[in-house]
């Protein structure tokens, strides 16, 4: 049963805002939530941009519960709950509860890629991405009805804090609209396990079901 946090952070945080300029930054900064032994626990993120001004919403997916504890020693990271005018950090958990033929609102930001040799290239163009979702659809069993495509660019990122490491480039996709659900067990595998490449940088991540009661805390973010 995945368990979903809420964080809303404020952009004059200078912590906050290497995070988020810093994809590696950012997943370390998520991973510090699961102290414990992560054997199995799937952890998957997302960013969004949310009012009030000067403030972004971090979505976070688990298969454990997060201890955003460690917050505290970073004073001014979270927006005040008042300001935010939401709790902050707020968590809950939810059961994947599918049925065949449903009809779902969705949103997922993705790195639509395919193989060329060894290497792992994006798809750039429109049909391509619309054509590399509803390849993922057949294969974890959704069909994509009315979908909206939003580029957002290529997303840069270092395996570590070191020049030296190896430089990773992601295509970052947002795909929203309406979705049928065709195998409920394959498509609840792919909400709790990510779908697609790059879910360690906030990519495949938050195959995020909307306007439904599995996530209603969240969902009004």
């Amino acid at each position: 049963m995945p368990y979903l946090s809420r964080l809303v952070l404020d952009l004059s945080c200078e912590q906050a805002f290497a995070d988020l300029a810093s994809a590696y930054s950012m997943h370390r900064t998520v991973m510090r939530a699961f102290p414990a032994p992560r054997d199995g626990n799937r952890v998957l993120y997302r960013l969004d941009r949310l009012p009030p001004a000067g403030a972004a919403c971090l979505l976070v997916q688990s298969s454990q519960p997060a201890d955003w504890s460690f917050l505290q020693s970073m004073p001014g990271y979270l927006m005040a709950p008042h300001e935010a005018g939401m709790p902050n950090p707020a968590q809950t958990f939810f059961a994947v509860e599918l049925r065949r033929d449903e009809v779902l609102s969705f949103r997922l930001r993705a790195n639509p890629t395919f193989r060329r040799g060894r290497k792992r290239l994006g798809y750039r163009r429109r049909g391509d991405q619309l054509r590399w979702l509803t390849r993922q659809g057949a294969r974890w069993g959704f069909e994509p009805l009315a979908v909206s495509v939003s580029q957002e660019g290529r997303l840069l990122t270092r395996k570590s804090f070191s020049p030296r490491s190896d430089a990773l480039c992601f295509v970052s996709v947002l795909f929203t609209g309406l979705l049928r659900v065709v195998c409920a067990e394959r498509l609840r595998d792919a909400v709790e396990s990510g779908l697609g490449s790059g879910k360690a940088f906030g990519l495949a991540s938050c195959h995020w079901l909307v306007g439904s009661e599995r996530a209603t805390l969240l969902a009004e973010a």
